[in-house]
């Protein structure tokens, strides 16, 4: 468990003297009361009782609770906030990195490790510490057990170390490497299940993309199937192995070790007694290795995550100080700007440029073009959202600089045309909500619940793009890119956007660029520009 180890060994808070302390404290209590135990069970025998070793065996057993509990409880708190603070780090890193880039590279199972991933870490907290505190109780039995017979315990020390020995070269190493690849295909089986509910419609009506469908869930469902079956194999070859330990300590109790004593001594009982002891802490060790080898593989995903973000080209400081941050601008310069994507399976071979753009403040932009000719990527290039890009781009005549993207970026407002379910709006005055809310014909879609405004669910397409356009208005940026999101949308509210909204927006000094094919918009613009194989055309 490396990767799990080193997580927590790379946390400064981690607070180690403390949950050593605990423990070895745990342990001793837990060793302490076998011997209190074993003297109680000798007194018992010849019929003299003594009620300070009850005492003495209740104080150890109530010492051994308290301390494991507040083990349990401190690493519960100590992993957690490891953990949340590793899912901090990379998300701070996202925040800085390329968007272009992690866009491109970051597929929804990627996403989820921030999520789930974090969950199953949290989850080896418990087993972790009982499975320290068992090898530390196995310890302390095994000096226990030397007092009582060196001769057994010479027995019971070369079982158990060559059970810790397979544990350690042979099924722990084939357990890792199958979870490893179980948990990619278990996140990519996910996110397909999920595609596949969000498109019941298209794969009802269409019966060739309906049985496409089918068949690749089937493909990914009888993948994952047989490599937990793998995985369930190797459980079992633990289990078994941890079955096979316990037989050979209780053959040894009961058949050899009295042959080679000469026979039954008055430490037999003593020795059963530890030997039962010291089983119940190996047995449940099979059941604490999957959970933490699933963490390991875990935390090696996170790791994974954090080294692609790292990898982003154009990693950004967190800019400028916030009195030089861009309250406003005159005019915006794109130079001879030309970006490709980058070549790989998962990455689209695209290339736009090299473009001349200027645009001034105020002023109303039609930007028309077939699909696929680099409007988004335009659109993405202007927010700020896509580097990587050579050329230059200028606002009022100053070059923007990689620090300068994170400030720069405050200037505009998009609507992209697809994206996420949008749940919440905000607005300082709520007594402006109501009037865009009829201007775009959303009332009784978005209400106002308990001081927020919250968007129904059930919208339409449609709808939600004016939702999205409402809360790019609802930003007040000086820019306002839109993304094709009338092409859905019925004329009469169109109409109503290209007369009314737009114009008005105009007025109050916004700087429109609109991705649209609508003759309204290529009327009533001031300019329009039409990408055509990744140049523009005016």
């Amino acid at each position: 468990m490396p990767a799990l180890i080193q997580l927590l060994r790379a946390d400064p808070d981690f607070p180690r003297l403390r949950l050593a302390i605990l423990l070895t404290l745990s342990a001793i209590a837990g060793g302490g009361f076998l011997i209190a135990l074993n003297l109680a069970i000798d007194q018992i025998a010849v019929a003299q009782p003594n009620p300070q070793t009850w005492l003495v065996l209740i104080l150890l057993l109530l010492l051994s609770i308290i301390t494991q509990y507040y083990a349990l409880s401190q690493m519960g708190i100590s992993l957690e906030e490891a953990v949340l603070k590793k899912r901090l780090l990379a998300v701070a890193r996202l925040r800085y990195a390329d968007p272009g880039y992690i866009e491109a590279v970051l597929d929804a199972p990627s996403r989820a490790i921030l999520v789930k991933d974090s969950q199953i870490i949290s989850q080896a907290m418990i087993p972790a510490i009982l499975l320290i505190r068992s090898l530390a109780i196995l310890i302390f039995v095994l000096v226990y057990l030397v007092a009582l017979s060196p001769v057994f315990s010479l027995v019971i020390l070369l079982t158990v170390s060559l059970y810790l020995l397979l544990e350690r070269r042979f099924i722990q190493p084939r357990l890792a490497a199958r979870l490893g690849t179980t948990w990619a295909s278990h996140q990519i089986f996910f996110h397909h299940v999920q595609g596949l509910l969000d498109n019941m419609r298209t794969i009802r009506q269409y019966r060739h993309s309906g049985d496409e469908a089918l068949s690749q869930f089937r493909q990914l469902a009888t993948s994952m199937s047989q490599e937990k079956r793998a995985i369930n194999q190797v459980i079992a070859t633990e289990f078994t192995l941890g079955a096979i330990l316990f037989q050979v300590m209780l053959l040894s109790l009961l058949v050899f070790v009295p042959g080679l004593i000469g026979g039954w001594g008055a430490d037999t009982l003593k020795l059963a007694v530890a030997t039962l002891y010291l089983m119940l802490e190996l047995m449940a060790m099979p059941t604490h290795w999957p959970i933490l080898a699933r963490a390991n593989a875990a935390v090696e995903e996170m790791n994974r995550l954090e080294g692609v973000i790292r990898k982003s080209p154009h990693f950004e400081s967190p800019g400028r100080p916030a009195q030089d941050s861009y309250t406003g601008f005159s005019s915006l310069q794109l130079n001879q700007l030309y970006f490709r994507y980058p070549d790989g399976d998962s990455l689209r071979s695209f290339e736009l440029g090299p473009l001349n753009l200027s645009l001034t403040s105020g002023e109303w932009l039609c930007l028309s073009g077939a699909s696929g000719s680099g409007k988004s990527t335009l659109l993405k290039i202007l927010a700020g959202y896509q580097t990587g890009f050579t050329g230059s781009y200028c606002i009022d005549g100053r070059v923007q600089e990689p620090d300068d993207y994170p400030l720069m970026r405050e200037l505009f407002a998009v609507a992209w045309s697809e994206g996420p379910h949008i749940t919440t709006l905000m607005i300082d005055d709520p007594r402006q909500m109501p009037p865009w809310l009829d201007k775009l014909d959303l009332a009784g879609r978005v209400r106002h619940v308990e001081g927020r405004w919250d968007v129904g669910s059930g919208l339409s397409t449609a709808e939600m793009r004016r939702v999205r356009l409402l809360k790019a208005i609802l930003e007040d940026r000086p820019v306002l890119l839109l993304d094709d999101l009338l092409s859905d949308q019925d004329a009469e509210w169109r109409e109503r956007l290209y007369l009314e909204v737009f114009p008005a927006l105009v007025r109050q000094g916004k700087t429109l660029v609109i991705v649209s094919r609508d003759e309204a918009c290529r009327k009533l613009s001031d300019r329009i520009l039409i990408l055509n194989h990744g140049t523009l055309e005016e």
